[in-house]
């Protein structure tokens, strides 16, 4: 088979304007998204909201295989301790039977959300077993439905106006 001159010579123009199409062609934006960063130490799991606009409330729900491990405290991070605004911790409960922990925050009144980058809350734990737990993320509006991972999390993260913000999630391990 022959390829004429200028049939090479078309399609090298069509390749050449394609590629400079697509190199002059802005992407499109992805949107600025807070991150939850996870980081897992031997002891306990620290939960931090990075780059948030406009946070009013959080949950956090835990199900995790209480063979492995044993939830000790859930504890309120700085992210609210620190706000200078009136907040309260509305559900703080462990259930070690069950393998379950349910954690929620709130501010409380009209005030301005919180804008920033801070801890969320410790999860403070002894492990049971010499395996190291696999942490798993759900989406912030998926339940956790039974005892299929080793640490399973969803994270719901709430603006002023009621309405769940979304996010990326990150784990990092501090040992």
């Amino acid at each position: 088979m022959v390829v004429s001159r200028k049939a090479v010579l078309k399609m090298t123009c069509i390749v050449l304007f394609v590629m400079i199409f697509l190199l002059y062609t802005p992407l499109p934006k992805r949107p600025n998204l807070p991150v939850i960063r996870a980081t897992l130490y031997e002891d306990r799991l620290e939960i931090w909201v990075e780059e948030i606009v406009s946070l009013y409330a959080a949950a956090v729900d835990l199900c995790y295989d209480p063979d492995m491990l044993t939830i000790k405290e859930l504890e309120t991070g700085s992210l609210f301790k620190d706000c200078d605004k009136p907040w309260m911790e509305i559900i703080k409960r462990i259930d070690q039977h069950n393998g379950m922990a349910e954690f929620a925050v709130s501010l409380i009144g009209n005030v301005q959300p919180i804008a920033g980058t801070g801890m969320l809350m410790r999860i403070h734990f002894l492990m049971l077993s010499n395996e190291v737990p696999r942490l798993r993320f759900y989406d912030n509006e998926k339940p956790i439905l039974g005892h299929k991972d080793n640490l399973g999390i969803a994270i719901r993260l709430v603006d002023d106006n009621i309405r769940y913000i979304k996010y990326i999630h990150a784990l990092e391990t501090g040992y």
